[in-house]
């Protein structure tokens, strides 16, 4: 049973990372509700499987691609509120991280570099950046006009909680309706569940990565390639 249980969390969490619909979405969700069921305790790092397994549940059924966008809201850079609900009509990337691991440190500046591509175009970008509970907020200083809107706060924090973020970065695009269209999150790595890693079956990007992911991934939006295409043509 333990180890059907924790064959069945990894595999959800390998369909999890891959899919790209509906049909992969419900077979991680049957997979993630068997290990979600396992009466044993058998546990990854901290966590038992069954914990590990309810969890990727509520995820799947709530922050995956075809779900509605969970609430959204705090206060930015300037101290004005911010609401997901008043961004509708337009496509938003939103964006949770920390600064524990050198390169999420350059990931401010690559947000504002990518945004900057698309000023003007019908898309909103958002950054939402977790501090640890031994960590006190970082202050961020912009040398020009901010091209994006920025979020602090704890790793319990509401946001993250609604949107069932447990590894940074995790990267979200929400289209003009309100619902998730990417999830763009850490490489599977089956072999960290033998290691014991504090996060099930996963590994880190590279800056790099999930930089070029995110831009393949908007590149596939007709209304925001056309738009780019008419901002950089002058």
């Amino acid at each position: 049973p333990d180890i059907r249980a924790l064959a069945a969390l990894s595999l959800a969490e390998a369909l999890a990372f891959t899919s790209t619909g509906e049909s992969s979405r419900l077979d991680a969700l049957a997979l993630a509700r068997i290990a979600a069921s396992a009466k044993a305790e058998f546990s990854v790092g901290q966590e038992s499987v069954s914990k590990l397994g309810r969890e990727l549940v509520d995820r799947l059924r709530v922050s995956m691609p075809g779900c509605a966008a969970p609430p959204l809201s705090g206060v930015d850079q300037d101290g004005k509120k911010v609401c997901l609900t008043n961004e509708l009509g337009r496509h938003v990337v939103i964006a949770f991280w920390n600064e524990r691991i050198d390169f999420f440190k350059h990931l401010q500046d690559s947000f504002a570099e990518l945004a900057n591509q698309y000023i003007g175009a019908p898309i909103s970008f958002i950054s939402i950046r977790i501090k640890g509970a031994d960590e006190a907020f970082f202050s961020t200083s912009f040398n020009e006009a901010p091209t994006y809107t920025l979020i602090t706060e704890d790793k319990n924090g509401p946001n993250a909680n609604a949107w069932h973020v447990k590894l940074s970065p995790t990267i979200f695009i929400i289209d003009p309706k309100g619902v998730i269209s990417h999830r763009i999150t850490a490489k599977p790595n089956p072999a960290s569940v033998i290691a014991n890693s504090t996060f099930l079956g996963f590994g880190s990007h590279s800056d790099l990565e999930w930089n070029e992911r995110l831009t393949q991934a908007l590149e596939t939006i007709p209304s925001l390639t056309e738009a780019k295409r008419t901002l950089t043509s002058f």
